[in-house]
């Protein structure tokens, strides 16, 4: 807990320049990756806030059933085009990536409520494409390690914003 408050108050103060700079080099970075076509054009920290155990684990079942809904899509293409070892391949992984969400939803029901799990930064961000730009807004997850959760949700920000532009 007060790992989380330092955190926190280190953001609220002088600090926050320092996480928005990181932040805004990170979203960037994913940017370059995902769609070199569009600029950064502004990048703010709205707040942050600390999102607690129940909330933390629910997040992790979220990313492990989108995975899991990639590997039987992965698995659907390869019965539909006959490619055996493939097919056993993703099988394997849809009944072990199965077992894992098994296990986090029972860590969900008996998750704490009140004990902190990490942050969760709400940040915005102009984009532009030519002559076209875009306001919109993303949600970095940080574990209590400040370890960065689901990176794909930036990245699917990111591909829905070029999309659109």
């Amino acid at each position: 807990m007060s790992l989380v408050l330092f955190v926190l108050q280190a953001c609220k103060n002088e600090k926050d320049g320092d996480l928005t700079g990181q932040l805004t080099v990170n979203f960037s970075n994913h940017i370059q990756n995902i769609a070199p076509a569009l600029m950064l054009d502004s990048f703010r920290l709205i707040k942050i806030d600390t999102f607690f155990e129940k909330q933390g684990r629910m997040i992790d079942v979220f990313i492990y059933q989108r995975e899991a809904d990639k590997i039987k899509k992965q698995l659907t293409n390869a019965i539909e085009q006959e490619l055996g070892d493939s097919a056993s391949f993703y099988s394997y992984e849809n009944n072990y990536i199965q077992g894992q969400i098994d296990s986090l939803s029972k860590l969900v029901a008996v998750a704490d409520t009140t004990r902190p799990f990490g942050l969760a930064v709400h940040c915005e961000y102009w984009v532009r494409k030519k002559d076209k730009s875009i306001k919109d807004s993303v949600l970095y997850f940080f574990d209590n390690s400040l370890k960065l959760l689901d990176p794909d949700r930036i990245d699917s920000s990111i591909s829905r914003d070029s999309r659109n532009l």
